[in-house]
């Protein structure tokens, strides 16, 4: 009996926890729309965009969000037939957009669709007209041409503004807060009609310059006479020239650090400056910052040192 009893009161705890609450919402003052417009070719040939603005007036808002009690729905031309939907993003006065591109568009240009704000029938049981739900029927004078979209838009701005402040700037410019508004309900709008936003973004497109050394050519003819006659004599001597010598720089840093751990372990200067040196020639002809030449001279004096190590030597294991 415990056990039956512990795996009802696990199974209530459970239900609890994923049971989703049903919200008590009540209904609106009024719903009403203002304005619907229908545009085509906006983005691209065949896309549609369906413009509204509504207002769902409340005293006092709901706690639950407008996109979880209200939306706006397109429904056939039998005014029964749901199309498309979209939560609305705020209470009261206010707009929203159905945008259908290409692929997805299969509406009928001056087609008399029924366009809806209507409480999500979840929320609202039952759906009365005028109460929670507010109906509109296209006609052939709501469907316009894009080159009206960018003026529509800032009168639409213009209506809005005795209840959501300053949207345009002095020029009939959508401002920040406009701009907010406006691409929240229509994303994609600053690509439409990019003229009517008072600030854009735009991607930069860059192209990679094509690089030749006339530039870099006369930077070395003006580099002063000493320094250019300190590259003659390197590339006389070491065959390194104006186009290697950075790199030859880097090589010569490494014959130091070469010669000072040389020193560190032997203490004997001589020895430590003749590994550096050797040691800076012979990468320099190696990696290609110096001539070859350079390589053979360093494998003579290596070959001399050898020998002579190798009397010396001998000539103690004699002596």
């Amino acid at each position: 009996m415990k056990r039956v009893f512990m795996g009802l009161l696990l199974s209530l705890v459970l239900l609890l926890v994923v049971a989703s609450p049903v919200w008590a919402v009540a209904n609106p003052n009024s719903v009403s729309i203002g304005d619907i417009y229908v545009f085509r070719n906006t983005l691209e040939t065949g896309d549609i965009l369906v413009f509204v603005r509504y207002d769902v007036d409340y005293t006092t808002e709901p706690s639950e969000s407008a996109e979880d009690t209200f939306q706006i729905s397109i429904y056939d031309t039998d005014g029964s037939t749901l199309l498309f939907t979209r939560p609305l993003n705020y209470y009261q006065h206010n707009i929203i957009s159905i945008y259908l591109d290409v692929d997805d568009n299969t509406l009928t240009w001056e087609s008399a669709y029924y366009i809806r704000i209507t409480g999500s029938p979840v929320i609202f049981s039952p759906l009365i007209e005028d109460t929670n739900i507010k109906t509109r029927v296209l006609s052939s004078g709501d469907y316009r041409s894009t080159d009206d979209l960018g003026g529509i838009m800032i009168t639409q701005a213009g209506f809005l503004e005795p209840d959501l402040g300053d949207l345009l700037t002095a020029n009939d410019l959508l401002n920040i807060t406009g701009s907010t508004y406006f691409l929240k309900a229509v994303p994609g709008l600053s690509s439409m009609v990019p003229e009517i936003f008072s600030s854009t973004t735009q991607i930069i497109e860059w192209e990679r310059p094509t690089l030749n050394r006339t530039g870099i050519n006369r930077t070395v003819e003006h580099l002063p006479v000493s320094l250019n006659s300190a590259i003659t004599g390197l590339d006389a001597i070491f065959g390194v020239t104006n186009h290697n010598w950075g790199g030859f720089a880097w090589v010569l840093l490494l014959g130091m650090m070469v010669g000072g751990v040389i020193f560190g372990t032997t203490r004997r200067p001589d020895v430590a400056v003749l590994g550096g040196v050797m040691g800076t020639l012979g990468l320099g002809a190696y990696l290609g910052v110096a001539q070859g030449g350079v390589m053979l001279f360093v494998l003579l004096v290596l070959t001399v040192i050898v020998i002579i190590f190798a009397v010396g030597y001998f000539a103690r294991q004699l002596g």
